[in-house]
């Protein structure tokens, strides 16, 4: 299988045993769950992964046990963030001795960076490595929001070519389209603007959704971007991916939300580490209600 980031990323969950220890068994589960599935990407340690509740050798220990169990068949992007540019550069040196693939990483986040700042991170950790870099831009978790016209300039920077755009304003994919041409490939985020971003030009897609939702989200993209097949790409994304999403922000606890469901469809991933909450039983009887509405849990 030839490795590609054009398709459907996956930001994993990080499985913890009954006693709060990383499952390396579920992450070997959960993976071939998804190279079956056929998703491109794998990005263990993003939000859905709990990057802030793992220490550094977690974190470490969850690539490690990701790149082992997807032995070469999909990419891996490790997702890095942190407010030291040095402690970021050992975190993507770390990654890159591994055999990632490459990395996705999130702005510093504690001071409010300027541009020249936020250039100049990205820059240092881009050319620590040799692997490609993927620019993470969420302000609602970084409270720092990565412009078009900075997206074009770090696009400059030669392996920083690929942005995870997590602001549910499609304007902005064809802005960095725009300006960055063919250099930069754009991998949307989110459920509620999926669809139309990839008919504007993204070429992937990564959300807490495709965690339980993989063979689905795989074959909305290959209608929707391989095969031009629009209307069938728009039935799927209509009848089962936005009832998922609406009943996600409804509930709204994402991470607890993704884990429930893995839980409920047969795979031992744990729970949330606090402060998150698991969910409450109303809360799981909505999760439950909604896979049985779209066919992928039996009632």
């Amino acid at each position: 299988m030839k490795k590609t980031v054009l398709g459907i990323h996956v930001p994993t969950v990080t499985p913890f045993t009954a006693d709060g220890r990383i499952h390396d068994e579920g992450i070997r589960s959960l993976t071939k769950f998804y190279v079956d599935a056929g998703v491109c990407c794998l990005v263990p340690t993003a939000n859905n992964g709990e990057q802030p509740h793992l220490t550094p050798d977690e974190r470490k220990h969850v690539w490690k046990k990701t790149l082992e169990s997807a032995e070469g068949k999909v990419s891996v992007f490790p997702s890095i963030s942190g407010n030291s540019t040095a402690e970021v550069v050992e975190f993507a040196i770390s990654a890159e001795s591994m055999g990632a693939d490459g990395i996705m990483l999130g702005p510093p986040f504690y001071f409010r960076l300027n541009e020249d700042e936020l250039f100049d991170h990205y820059r240092t950790v881009a050319r620590a490595v040799r692997i490609p870099l993927m620019i993470h831009n969420e302000p609602g978790i970084f409270k720092v929001d990565i412009m078009p016209s900075l997206v074009a300039k770090l696009n400059q920077v030669e392996n920083i070519v690929l942005i995870k755009e997590s602001t549910d304003n499609t304007q902005r994919i064809h802005e960095i389209i725009r300006l960055c041409g063919d250099k930069m490939t754009v991998v949307v985020a989110g459920g509620g603007t999926a669809l139309e971003s990839l008919l504007l030009g993204a070429k992937a897609w990564m959300t807490g959704l495709v965690n339980f939702l993989p063979k689905i989200s795989v074959t909305m993209f290959q209608l929707a971007v391989l095969e031009k097949r629009y209307e069938e790409a728009r039935k799927i994304y209509f009848e089962k991916v936005l009832p998922v999403h609406s009943c996600m922000k409804e509930v709204g606890k994402p991470v607890p939300t993704v884990k429930y469901a893995l839980e409920i469809l047969g795979f031992p991933v744990g729970n949330a580490r606090k402060p998150l909450q698991p969910l409450s039983d109303t809360e799981k009887r909505q999760v439950q209600g909604v896979l049985q509405q779209i066919g992928v849990l039996r009632g």
